[in-house]
């Protein structure tokens, strides 16, 4: 009876476990491939008769591979397929030394119009996370007093997490949803702004600053502005006294999801797009309000007359 439900056990194993990064014994390359697009067919772009080719496409020419190495070319072209120009194929990282001094939000002030600068976020551990947020929320109160304008540059800012840069805002955005996204399914997620908590998604922080400041808002973007940071440029779009200068940004305005596959790298597959707060739906180049190759002094020139 024993030996019995091993065996089963084992069977269960073999047949799902590949869906959750279960592994009895290493796929084939086949099998890795096939596993592969499996699950990029959860991507936002994976349905109809144009997935329905690639994918086959994909199996057809993985099948005759004779190592991992050689699925990648149709693993990349199936997923360009289901998850767009957002999604990517990410090779194994190595492990190497850690990294330096991670970078903060940097805040300066002229002629009353103060820039706060919005580096893009290079780790994922949750102190560096509070203490970016808090570190610019708390410069913006302490700036308060002698500002009338606000820049907010995002030039640059490859992403890494909206929930800290929102954060890190909060005391420059209105209350309510301000952004969200929407799934290949319908289902939708909403970032929500309640004073100083900021939630996106199921995830909340919150720098306990000193209320909301007045002032209008310019936002600088540009080609380099991407993913998460691309998510902060939207969340100020409808909002009023604000305006957004510069280029447009790096087309990555999507929900993407982390998939692992056996060898280690990972699948990053659009499974959704970005949205405004009056439902607009994005996932490609979010447009500045005002083209200008001089972003900052094009936004410089709009903000001074209202610190008249």
């Amino acid at each position: 009876m024993a030996m019995a439900a091993i065996v089963a056990g084992g069977v269960l194993v073999w047949r799902w476990g590949p869906r959750y990064g279960i592994y009895l014994f290493p796929p084939s390359p086949a099998a890795y491939a096939e596993q592969a697009i499996t699950k990029m067919g959860q991507g936002y772009f994976a349905e109809g008769d144009v997935w329905t080719e690639a994918r086959a496409q994909a199996l057809r020419k993985a099948s005759v591979a004779n190592s991992y190495e050689g699925t990648l070319p149709a693993l990349k072209d199936a997923l360009a397929v289901a998850g767009g120009p957002s999604s990517q194929l990410v090779e194994k990282k190595e492990k190497g030394k850690g990294k330096g001094q991670l970078p903060l939000p940097g805040l300066g002030t002229k002629a009353r119009i103060t820039t706060i600068t919005v580096p893009k976020i290079e780790s994922r551990d949750d102190d560096y996370l509070e203490k970016y947020a808090r570190s610019m929320s708390k410069g913006i109160h302490s700036a308060k007093s002698g500002t009338c304008g606000w820049i907010v540059d995002l030039r640059g800012n490859a992403g890494g997490d909206a929930l800290a840069m929102l954060s890190g805002l909060s005391p420059l955005l209105t209350d309510g949803v301000v952004a969200g996204w929407e799934k290949r399914n319908g289902k939708t997620g909403e970032v929500v702004i309640s004073e100083s908590k900021v939630k996106v998604g199921k995830r909340s922080l919150e720098t306990d600053h000193g209320g909301k400041v007045g002032g209008q808002v310019a936002i600088l973007q540009d080609g380099r502005t991407s993913h998460s940071a691309e998510l902060v440029t939207i969340a100020f779009r409808g909002q009023p006294g604000v305006r957004s200068f510069g280029m447009p940004t790096a087309g990555n305005s999507a929900v993407r999801q982390s998939v692992p596959l056996y060898d280690g790298r990972i699948l990053q597959l659009t499974v959704g797009v970005d949205t405004d707060r009056s439902g607009v739906r994005y996932g490609g180049p979010v447009e500045p309000q005002e083209k200008a190759a001089d972003a900052l002094s094009a936004a410089t020139k709009w903000l001074a007359t209202s610190c008249k």
